[in-house]
């Protein structure tokens, strides 16, 4: 019977408990780099890029005319170690990209040219229509000009990019948190 209680108690004991079970709030991730052709070495502008982790699509966008793209991603979305960043560009081969999770600024991605390619233009935009948000409409444009008042800046309100938790600047302040991984609210 001893021999009984002391192998539960140390199976219990080796049970995950909640506070160890409590996912951490995810940090801001920044997914950058540049679009261009593999030959001539030139900027593909307003090419499609989907990032996916596994199978599962975790965010879209698109470069802007000069090639650049720049993506921001919740350190929780990535499960694996790696993602998987694939390009769509009309005229060009369809590819797919892995970047370890840690390296993911100032990446280089080059484009095949091919007229008989795996993507043609009503695809392309049918793609982008469909799975590229331009706008956010809940950032808030930096504003030019005079300073709000503190007890309007106090009373401010952030939503956290990866958890959806909503804190006021005070709060946050005061919880000394890091403002990037935060978004004002309108």
């Amino acid at each position: 019977m001893k021999k009984f209680i002391a192998l539960l108690l140390i199976g219990l004991g080796l049970m995950p408990t909640k506070a160890q079970v409590a996912q951490e709030p995810g940090v801001l991730l920044e997914l950058s780099g540049k679009t261009f052709d593999s030959i001539s070495l030139e900027a593909l502008p307003l090419v499609a890029i989907e990032v996916l982790c596994g199978k599962e699509r975790i965010a879209t966008t698109q470069s802007d005319l000069d090639g650049f793209f720049t993506l921001a991603l919740c350190s929780n979305i990535l499960e694996a170690d790696s993602i998987i960043v694939s390009v769509l560009y009309p005229d060009y081969l369809k590819d797919q990209f892995v970047f370890h999770k840690d390296s993911l600024s100032g990446l280089s991605l080059g484009l095949n040219f091919n007229p008989d390619g795996d993507i043609k233009a009503d695809d392309y935009e049918d793609f982008c229509a469909r799975n590229i948000m331009n706008y956010c409409p809940d950032l808030k444009s930096p504003e030019r000009g005079s300073q709000p008042s503190s007890k309007l800046k106090a009373n401010t309100r952030y939503k956290h990019y990866c958890t959806g938790e909503v804190k006021t600047y005070n709060e946050l302040a005061l919880a000394e948190a890091d403002f990037k991984d935060w978004i004002e609210l309108r």
